[in-house]
């Protein structure tokens, strides 16, 4: 009589904004126990991403039509309430307040998740920006909206601190 065996739940990885799931499909290949999640709004992308899944013969990953402000909030197969949390959040490729919204969404679970958040194209997504800044005394001093303020081409404080980061 042995000591029954320790199950470990997979670590479940959500990739917001992925397009075609490009990142997740290789971790996909090379970490078979944990299970993928690929949203985006892109509908035609997922589809693309399917398709390869499909071809590699993954199976630890699926793809969903989805907003990342809806993420936990539904059933992750239509039933059964709310979506079992995620480890990690992972945007590759997190445009502006996309950042914003995968770090709001990473830390509103029950147990706050780790996050991989590569933010770029500053100025883009605005509405995903948490109202928390909305007209706070510091919110044109925010680094993710320096620039809104100045172009590139002018060579200014934001083009310098975006290339920075």
């Amino acid at each position: 009589a042995g000591a029954l065996p320790v199950v470990v739940p997979p670590v479940r990885v959500v990739d917001v904004g992925a397009g075609r799931g490009d990142l997740s499909l290789a971790l996909a290949m090379a970490f078979k126990d944990c299970e993928f999640l690929v949203i985006d709004v892109n509908e035609a992308s997922l589809v693309q991403g399917k398709a390869l899944a499909n071809k590699l013969g993954i199976r630890n990953i699926r793809f969903k039509l989805q907003d990342i402000r809806q993420v936990g909030k539904e059933s992750s197969e239509g039933a059964g309430g709310p979506q079992s949390p995620f480890d990690l959040f992972v945007g590759l490729h997190a445009c502006g307040g996309l950042s914003d919204a995968i770090l709001e969404r990473a830390m509103s679970q029950p147990a706050p998740a780790s996050f991989l958040v590569c933010t770029c194209c500053f100025g883009k997504n605005k509405d995903l920006r948490s109202s928390a800044y909305s007209g706070s005394a510091c919110a044109n001093d925010a680094v993710l909206r320096l620039a809104d303020c100045v172009s590139a081409s002018s060579g200014g404080l934001s083009y310098k601190a975006m290339h920075t980061l």
